[in-house]
């Protein structure tokens, strides 16, 4: 029995020593968190807040929360993260025979708030659980939302991780009004799909070009709003 707490003791030291001394930290995490705080200089002082199509697990929401909180901009920034948080809803797997069913059903709504409110960022992440693009028109006016009034929010970030085109391209169009001059809307898609159609044709709409990302990270594209 001895030996049992012994040898449990010391992986838990071992442990530990890996989290302190920054051992669980590699290159890819490193760039995956430069990529985001290179997008967020471009519209550091763009008036609106970031709107995620997607939120998974809640990784981009704890980055961007945190950024904000480092900036100081919590009265003026907020991060709103859009998911199921039980995966791919059946119209979505419909339409994409190729997505997993299984894939991003590993973390629950109370997961991922849990773990904003672990980090103290409850001031600067909201999460909203419903299907795209209906819970987008629900948040627009709900008159409970912080942040803004409803009908009167700006936006100066749209991160796109929904995977979906259907999902991306309708709450594209729901949102597009609200988008602040100098906003970008962003791409997490490292193999092209559904996103890309998307954003192709809003930026046709738009009549604004698309751009490639080249500053780390898993963004693919982005657009401008000018």
């Amino acid at each position: 029995m001895k030996k049992i707490v012994l040898f449990i003791f010391k992986a838990i030291k071992k442990l530990l020593f890996i989290q302190w001394t920054g051992y669980d930290l590699n290159f890819k995490s490193i760039n995956y968190v430069i990529g985001h705080y290179r997008l967020y200089e471009l519209i550091k002082n763009v008036p609106g807040h970031i709107i995620q199509l997607g939120t998974g697990s809640g990784r981009n929401s704890l980055i961007f929360g945190s950024i904000i909180k480092l900036n100081n901009q919590t009265n003026y920034k907020h991060v709103y993260g859009f998911d199921t948080f039980s995966g791919y809803p059946k119209n979505v797997l419909d339409s994409n025979k190729e997505f997993d069913p299984k894939s991003h059903t590993d973390f629950s709504f109370d997961d991922v708030k849990l773990r904003m409110n672990q980090n103290n960022l409850s001031n600067e992440v909201t999460l909203i659980k419903g299907l795209l693009p209906n819970s987008i028109s629900k948040f627009l006016n709900d008159s409970n939302t912080k942040g803004f009034t409803p009908g009167k929010l700006k936006i100066s970030l749209i991160y796109v991780d929904c995977n979906d085109y259907e999902t991306a391209k309708n709450s594209l169009l729901i949102l597009k009004e609200f988008l602040s001059k100098g906003s970008i809307i962003a791409l997490d898609e490292n193999r092209l799909g559904g996103e890309t159609k998307a954003l192709v044709e809003f930026s046709d709409l738009l009549n604004l070009p698309i751009k490639q990302w080249q500053y780390g990270g898993v963004i693919s594209s982005y657009l401008e709003v000018v």
